[in-house]
């Protein structure tokens, strides 16, 4: 197995699928949607799928890391954060949270772990976040409102 990572991760080898089904077979470097970099020691640490990436302002945001600082937070009990257009920014992040703390204690709390690009424009609280039959946050329908 071959990997190489460019502006996201790419592979190839014998044991990579051969494609979609109704789509053209892969040929050479399979794209997997993921954006990632290798450590230190060789590791690989998957950020985020290149469609969850925030770029607001030409920097980018990994949602990954948002929402881990906000599950850091005691009264938070489920976060997911999402991309939305923003005439100045670009884009801009929305955190859909599932908590009893205010806000304001929210952006303190996040000003103090990540930089304060990263911290979201709008949080939206919810009661739970939706999800998928397979249980992952179903981040379609939190965009749709």
């Amino acid at each position: 197995m071959e990997l190489r990572i460019g502006a996201e991760i790419e592979l190839r080898g014998p044991a990579v699928m051969r494609g979609y089904l109704g789509a053209p077979p892969v040929d050479g470097w399979f794209a997997t949607g993921d954006l990632g970099e290798l450590d230190g020691r060789g590791r690989l640490i998957v950020h985020a799928r290149r469609t969850d990436l925030i770029v607001s302002g030409g920097e980018n945001v990994y949602p990954a890391e948002v929402e881990a600082a906000l599950l850091a937070h005691p009264l938070v009990r489920e976060a997911a954060v999402l991309p939305a257009a923003d005439a100045r920014w670009g884009q801009v992040g929305v955190a859909y949270v599932s908590t009893d703390a205010a806000e304001s204690d929210l952006r303190a709390f996040l000003r103090e772990r990540i930089a304060k690009f990263k911290v979201p424009a709008r949080f939206v609280v919810v009661p739970a976040l939706p999800r998928t039959a397979a249980g992952k946050v179903d981040r379609a329908r939190l965009q749709e409102g």
